[in-house]
This record gives structure tokens, sequence and C-alpha cells, in this order.
């Protein structure tokens, strides 16, 4: 009996998924919801003659718990959530009722990592008192009173499977197959592994996801200890796949001009939306939505009663008082309505009384209901109602509609992927906590991100792709401004061409006849906006017009930036000064009395740049102590007269080379590697130029915010080689250029020199380069663009 890992080549392929169903033993196929259960009996019934079944890790678990433990039941979410509430109200009564919520889903998460109350203090410390002393109340008593949530049922399982002599009602000639799981829990891989010792217990994972999952995935968890089956499946030459663009806005037009036949539209979202079904074209397509109607008669009910009783906050009404009121509100509600809408009302109200029934026997302080109270029950009601259900929106169909939660039923089928803006693939970690706290929350067990969830979407849909069934509708320029696209589109091997829409266009408005005036340089940032658009550049330093209000007394992220950019320096150069002082001293350049006095803005600013600036501090030392001769050069000056311009810094050492480095506050500043090699983002090819002197042979952006997300190029593989070896920023790789540099620089040079005659011509015509250009021109509300 064992826990394995299935390296799948092609995650979404029933037949190699199939293949290692075995006629030997009976399959139970466990799933995270019924949807993709029914997807995957449809897709490997086909290919498998076995006998499987498939099932939901909650029926799964919850037939299990009642054979080993059936006195326990597992508490459901809104009923822990009246009867800790009930206890705030007791222990914490002083305390802002706005922080209960905050504790209850601080407290559920930390569950999901560990029961053991000792192992999190450590994250407790490092939140605010009240936070932390209301976490640690709620535990010790779930503890005391053996309250079985989610959490503590997966270690009840974990224990009974784990000391439990096999008896006979356990069949162990059966397999497990977990799949489609986007994230584990910490309890629940303990409870794969106890169901490991008496089963095999198998979970397929795609190729492309082993390759790159990060060590705080879960799946790190995972295939550590565990036997990995590498893909049997035959490799095959990587196909190339048909990649149209289409104008954003113009999707509805684009599909009409598609000749090709297809069965599937896929959007790249979870669940599409009306936005999304807003801009489909006229042809008979099928889909399904979220509908949640109780939601919308709830939301009617209880905001009718938070209007009508609780105006004032400080209202309270004796709950027998408020049963009675509820129970007139009831039938006045059936004698007026006679439609649908009534049975989904009536069940609102009815769950509503039940609720506030149940909460009032929790305890003597809940003979009244206050406002607090109201919407501890609100809550409870929702988390009862029935949940999220699709409708479909036709009868008749030729063509289907998917979010990518789908796309196991979309391999055998003729798809069009739709790369738009609006998805929600990323590429950044994200966190609800500090910094600090997500990093002992690590070392506790897997954490959640949205970095994984996108990687297993993204192998999906390169699995549709390499089928040769699939064709990809891109929005023109999206992979400029989106992260994820441009990392998605460059793993792809296509033919491009552009589909031509039906969408009319406005005619430019013809400029006024204005005097031409010879330009001789332009700095980096007056190029970049230039290519970023002729009109916005005109906008900005013709018309000087402004969008940005004045903010004194708001903390402006560019001085923000400026400031981690001066501590760094003075750090680098002086490493025994205190850091809170520095940044104290040095933000008076920047901040206002007025912000700095505040003591809220002035821990708000020392936090961030302690958070960016030591980190990143810590690997440009690291080089310090492996080359004590290397030099860091601060604002250079390019010293030529056919540019303007300082460089944030430039490290000289006979280790490491040459290497010029541009300072982003944010990864969201940082161009993508196709936008610079298609000389849309230039300022590092401005810098490089113009500073001829000098030999690099590393170039790129450092973002203090999370500084594994830099973007660095490398001319010297010894010198990649050098930088891995010590993790340099975290960094996954040290790219390299397609092109030799020279290259590089001769477009530059051709992109600067004709910037140059055309604003020296006044050439502005309405040219965005992508559609988040126009989202911050100044001049976008008067703009005769398309």
């Amino acid at each position: 009996m064992a826990l394995s890992v299935i390296e799948l080549k092609n995650i979404i392929d029933g037949k190699e998924m199939a293949s290692h169903i075995t006629d030997a033993k009976k399959t139970t196929i466990i799933c995270p919801n019924p949807a993709l259960a029914d997807e995957l009996r449809e897709s490997l019934s086909p290919h498998s003659s076995s006998n499987f079944q498939t099932l939901t890790i909650a029926k799964f678990t919850s037939e299990l718990l009642e054979h080993f433990s059936p006195d326990k039941e597992v508490m459901r979410k809104s009923e822990l959530k009246l009867l800790l509430s009930t206890l705030w109200k007791i222990k914490f009564k002083d305390t802002s009722s706005a922080s209960f919520d905050q504790c209850f889903d601080i407290l559920t998460d930390l569950r999901s990592y560990t029961l053991e109350s000792h192992l999190i203090e450590s994250v407790l410390e490092r939140l605010s008192e009240d936070i932390g002393e209301c976490v640690r109340y709620f535990w010790l008593l779930m503890q005391e009173q053996e309250i079985v949530d989610e959490h503590l049922g997966y270690d009840l399982l974990t224990r009974n499977l784990e000391t439990t002599e096999v008896d006979e009602s356990f069949n162990n000639n059966e397999n497990y197959m977990f799949v489609g799981f986007s994230h584990l829990s910490s309890n629940q891989i303990n409870f794969l592994r106890a169901l490991a010792r008496r089963f095999d217990v198998y979970l397929p994972i795609g190729k492309m996801v082993l390759e790159n999952y990060r060590p705080s995935d879960w799946i790190s968890w995972i295939v550590e200890n565990s036997k990995v089956i590498r893909s049997q499946a035959e490799s095959c030459e990587t196909k190339i796949v048909k990649v149209m663009r289409f104008p954003k806005g113009s999707l509805a037009s684009a599909l009409q001009m598609i000749e090709e036949p297809f069965e599937n539209l896929i959007f790249p979202v979870k669940n599409i939306s009306t936005t999304q079904l807003l801009e489909l074209s006229s042809k008979d397509f099928y889909f399904k939505i979220p509908s949640d109607l109780t939601h919308l008669a709830s939301t009617q009910i209880f905001e009718n009663i938070e209007q009508q009783f609780f105006y004032d906050v400080k209202k309270t009404y004796l709950v027998d008082e408020f049963i009675e009121k509820l129970s007139i509100r009831k039938e006045d509600l059936l004698k007026k309505e006679k439609s649908f809408k009534v049975f989904l009302k009536l069940k609102v109200i009815l769950l509503f009384i039940e609720n506030i029934n149940n909460w009032k026997e929790l305890s003597e302080v809940n003979s009244e209901i206050t406002h607090f109270d109201f919407g501890v029950l609100r809550e409870s009601v929702s988390l009862d109602l029935p949940r999220l259900f699709n409708i479909p929106l036709k009868q008749n169909y030729t063509h289907e509609c998917f979010g990518h939660q789908n796309l196991f039923r979309c391999f055998e089928k003729n798809n069009i992927i739709c790369l738009t803006s609006n998805h929600d693939l990323s590429v950044g970690e994200g966190s609800n906590y500090p910094f600090e706290v997500n990093e002992v929350l690590k070392t506790l067990g897997p954490v959640r991100q949205k970095t994984l969830d996108s990687l297993i979407v993204k192998d999906q849909m390169l699995s549709l792709a390499q089928k040769g069934n699939t064709t990809f509708l891109v929005e023109t320029g999206i992979e400029v401004h989106d992260s994820f696209m441009d990392v998605f589109l460059s793993d792809l091997e296509y033919e491009e061409s552009t589909v031509e829409t039906l969408t009319l266009r406005k005619k430019s408005v013809v400029e006024s006849e204005v005097s031409h005036s010879e330009v001789d340089v332009l700095s980096p940032t007056r190029l970049q906006s230039y290519i970023d658009c002729p009109k916005k550049y005109h906008y900005n330093y013709n018309d000087k017009l402004s969008n940005e209000p004045e903010k004194e007394s708001l903390i402006d992220p560019r001085h923000l930036g400026s400031l981690e950019h001066l501590v760094f320096e003075c750090l680098l150069k002086d490493s025994s000064v205190t850091v809170e002082d520095l940044i104290l001293e040095k933000a008076e350049r920047f901040f206002s009395k007025k912000i700095l006095l505040n003591t809220v803005s002035r821990r708000e600013i020392l936090a961030e740049v302690v958070r960016f600036v030591t980190p990143v501090i810590s690997h440009f030392r690291k080089l310090q102590s492996l080359d004590p001769e290397i030099e860091f050069v601060f604002e250079q000056d390019l010293h030529d007269k056919q540019a303007r311009g300082r460089v944030d810094l430039i490290v000289k050492s006979d280790l490491f080379g040459n290497m010029l480095i541009d300072m982003k506050r944010s990864s969201s500043s940082i161009p993508t590697k196709s936008s610079l090699e298609k000389m849309q983002s230039i300022q590092i090819w401005y810098y490089l130029n113009f500073l001829k002197d000098i030999e690099f042979t590393t170039f790129g952006y450092l973002s203090f915010a999370e500084p594994e997300t830099s973007l660095f190029f490398s001319l010297n593989s010894d010198i990649s080689e050098k930088l891995n070896s010590i993790e340099f920023l975290n960094l996954k790789k040290i790219e390299k250029l397609k092109n030799p540099i020279d290259e590089y620089l001769n477009s530059f040079n051709e992109v600067y020199e004709d910037s140059i005659r055309k604003v020296s011509a006044n050439e502005f015509p309405v040219a965005p380069i992508n559609a988040q250009v126009c989202t911050f021109c100044p001049g976008s509300v008067i703009c005769p663009k398309a």
C-alpha cells in the first residue's frame, strides 16, 4: 500500500488517465465537486473497461467518519459561527464587533494548517493583541468542548486509519485516485497518507506542474516521501497551434469571421459571467451561468429587515418579539405575492427564524438581538441556503461555452480558447497575511497561492493545444501588460494571424496646425510615452494635461519608491545605521509633516520600506561577501549629448562582471521579456545604448516588493551560473536574449531616431500600444480613439 503521484503528460486526456486504472482492483475516483465527478465519469468511460466510480470528497469522508466515529458529527460552518459569536459577546463585549469576522476567518484558516495550538503561537504573536487573544480563546474552547469542525474531521479519520485494525467492512482490493484538486491542506495530506497505509492511493498531476511547483505549494508536501510514477505516454512532436488576434471589445465580430468549425468556446475564468456572455456573437451558443435565486431573495429580505429594524445600529429587540415581527412579515408575504418568488422568500424567512431559535438556546446572553447578532445570523442563513447552481439558457445549440473548470470535457472536441483581459489567472503569490506571518505558515503546511492554481489551468490549456484541435483567439497586445498571458504565449509554438473584424473605426480628429519644433533628445520616460501612444505623449508633454489629483494627505506610491531607492543606497554604503531611524530621516524628503506626524501613516511607511528593502539588501551583501572589491554606483549620469537620464544602479565586479540595474517598487512596473525584445519597453535598451564605454554582462529590473519576480538577462553563461548558485534574489532563472545584443541596440536606435523625427514633425496619431495605455492617459476623456 502506498501514496503515489502519477505524472501525466496530458492531464486532461481521459485515455492517459484511464491507463492507470487496472482491471485487478476496483477504483474510486475522488473529486473536489460534483461537476468534475460527472465530467470524469464521462471522459474516462470510453477508455476504461475497469470497475470504477466517482465520488466527491465530502461524501467520501462523511461515509468514512460515520463508519469510524458514528458518535461524531462535523459541525457546519454556520453553526460554528453562531456558537462563537455568542462566546464573543460574553468574553469580548468591549471589543469592536467588526473584529469578530476577522478572528473567525483566521481561526478556520489556521486550523487548516495544524490542530496543535502551540504551533500557531508564533503566528498569533505577529497579529494584533486583540485578534491573537480571541483566536487563542476560540481554539482552546473548541479543544475542550471537542467541537468537530471540518479540519478535526480529517484528523479523526487520520488517527482511526493509523490505529484501527482492518475489519471486514474494508475491501483492500481497491484503489483510490484523487483528481482535480487545486489545493490540499495539511490535514487533508495527512489523511491521504493515512489512507495509503491501507490502500493504494494515487494523485495524477500534470508533468508541467510537477516541473514548476514551488517549495511552499501542496505538491511539494505530497511528492516528499511519495513514489512518482513517470509518464509513459509517447513523446510526440510539439504541435504548432493557430493564434488569431482581435482588437479588444471586438470578440463578437471576430467569432463571426472565423471559418474553422468548433464545438466549445472557452474563457480563462473559473465561471463565465455576463461580461463574457455579452461579448458573444449571434451564433447558437449553449452555456450555463451561476444562478443563485435564493441569494437574490435573501439579499432583498435582509436589506429590508435591516432598514426597518436596525436603521439605528444601537437598537435591540427581545428575541421573542423579533420572531413575532418576522412571523407577521411571513403572513403578509403569503397574502401579497403569488409567484415563485414567494417560495424563495418564504424559505429564507423560515430558515432565519429557525436559526434564531437555535441561537437563542445557546446562552442567556442571546435573549436580545442586536445589530451585530443580526449580521452573524444573516451570514449563517446564507451559508445554509442552497448553493450556487447552473441553469441552461438554450435548449437547442451547436456550440458550448465554458470556463476553465470544464476543460476535462473539452479534450476530444474542437475548441476555441479566448485569451482576454478579464480573466482570473495570475502569476503573483498573493496572501491575506503579512510577509512574516506567511513565512511562518510555510513551515506548518502548504500555502494556497494563485500561482499554482494558474499553473494547473495553464497546463490544462496547453494540453488542449497539443491535442491539435484548439485555436487561440487572443486579444491584441494582451501580453504587453499581462504577465500571465505573456508567459503563456511564450510557451506556445504558434502561427499568428489577425482576424479582420467588422468593427467600424472612427476617423481620427485632424490635428490643428502647429509650428514644427526640432527635438534633439528624448528621455527614457518621454520616449516610452511616445511608444505607448503618440497622442498620449502629446497630452502629457505638449498640452500638459494631468489626471492625477494632489495627494497631500495620502501616501504617494511614487514617493515610497523613491524612499526605498534612497534607503537601499544608504544601507549598502553603511551597514551600521539603524534601519528605522534611517527611513524616518530620509522620509522627510518625500513626505509632508502632516503624513509623518500621523502614527498610522508613519507606521505604514516604515513597515513597507523595511519589508521591501531588507530582503533585497541581504542578496547584495551576499555579492559583497564573495567579492569584497565590488563597487556600487548609484544614479550614474549617461554623459552623452544625445541622451538624458540616470541609471539607478551599476554594479562593477571582477567576479560577477558589470551589472546594470533599474529598481522598481513592484513587479507591476517591470516589463515582460516579450515587450523588451519587441522594443515595446525601451528603458534598459536606452541605458545600454548610451553607456557604450561600459561592457555589461548582466542587466535587468529589480522588484523590491517581490524580488523573485525581478527580470534579469545575462550575456555570459558563467555569470548566470554564479548568480544562480547563490540564489541571487531567489530568481527562478536568469534570462537569455534570443538574438545578439547588437541587433537589439540597432533596433533601439531605429526606434529612437524615428521617434525624434516624428515628435519634431508633430506626428501624434491615436495609436495606443495596448488598452492599458488608455486607462492611465490624461486625455482619455477627450481622445478621439476608436
